[in-house]
């Protein structure tokens, strides 16, 4: 039904094919490797028509549609042509037919449902992390301020605990190499780190070895240096821009002053963290001074897009190359 260049005139879909979009390539890519599973992904393919007809042998579908589905449709037709017919024996699709006087009714709330819905975003994989549950779970028990993974639960004025992106960006910030950090300081850094939660990447911040404990040392040292920071160079001008257009930056290059290797550890000869945290005010201020007069070294003409130079890791990196891990 849908193998034609007019399948989606033909059967009346909303949408033509969208093309290789990220959720095409994800259907296709499972009736590749898993068929058995693409029809448990999202709601039935769902097809109108004006009438069935069995001749004894098979089912006739009269006056068809798709009602919704025309992409997965699609992409049915495109692996049956592309794949042998053993690849795809084990295909199961969820299927819906609606009949007659229904299909109308069927459309419009269709329609209705897909204006209504909300989108998936890369943050809701994060319900699905079993090292971040346990980790919240810590923090429950402990009795410290919470954090939840799930969307919204930042919203609203009667917030208390921390965010999911504070959480994430203090790990950054006490990762060893500077381009995590780097990364996650921009909101499509995040999502791009939360669309693949089982990838090296995100497993080499989140993982076993990650406690609550060490978090919590990790999201209140961001806090003071962040706080810290917020009291530097006031007002700000020139180079010192920097300070607002990098803040994540100064955090990561503040924890380096930090022993790291004993963040998520505890123990008779572990730091004193409290007295430690005290010294972070001035460690602050020190390095953005240090930071600060790099960026005038490196950059020195006052016409510059202060903003779009430093979201560039290079500049980060030319700023600080002593810090680098070898």
């Amino acid at each position: 039904m849908a193998a034609g260049p007019d399948a989606a005139s033909e059967l009346s879909a909303r949408r033509r094919y969208l093309g290789r979009t990220d959720q095409n390539r994800a259907f296709a890519e499972m009736l590749r490797t898993r068929p058995a599973d693409f029809g448990g992904t999202g709601d039935p393919i769902t097809l109108g028509g004006g009438q069935i007809q069995y001749d004894g042998h098979r089912l006739t579908l009269l006056g068809v549609e798709c009602v919704d589905g025309f992409q997965r449709l699609t992409e049915l037709a495109r692996a049956a042509s592309e794949f042998p017919t053993p690849r795809l024996s084990t295909a199961v699709v969820a299927l819906e037919l609606v009949l007659g006087e229904e299909r109308a009714r069927a459309r419009a709330l269709s329609d209705r449902a897909h204006s209504l819905i909300h989108p998936l975003q890369a943050q809701d994989n994060l319900v699905r992390c079993g090292y971040l549950g346990a980790i919240k779970r810590d923090f429950e028990q402990g009795g410290g301020p919470a954090f939840d993974v799930r969307t919204g639960f930042d919203a609203g004025p009667h917030c208390a605990g921390y965010s999911i992106t504070d959480v994430f960006r203090a790990l950054a910030a006490a990762a060893p190499s500077m381009h995590m950090a780097h990364a996650l300081s921009t909101t499509d850094g995040l999502n791009r780190l939360w669309s693949d939660i089982e990838g090296p990447t995100y497993r080499s911040l989140v993982n076993a070895d990650v406690q609550a404990c060490g978090l919590q040392r990790a999201l209140e040292a961001r806090q003071i240096v962040l706080q810290a920071l917020g009291k530097v160079g006031k007002p700000v001008r020139g180079h010192a821009h920097i300070i607002n257009h990098a803040p994540e930056l100064f955090v990561w290059t503040v924890f380096r002053s930090l022993p790291l290797s004993w963040l998520h550890r505890s123990g008779r000869i572990a730091p004193r963290w409290s007295e430690l945290f005290e010294d972070l005010p001035e460690a602050t201020r020190r390095v953005a001074k240090e930071i600060v007069a790099r960026y005038v070294r490196l950059c020195p003409t006052k016409e510059r897009d202060f903003k779009g130079d430093i979201a560039r890791i290079e500049t980060w990196l030319e700023l600080l190359p002593d810090l680098q891990p070898t």
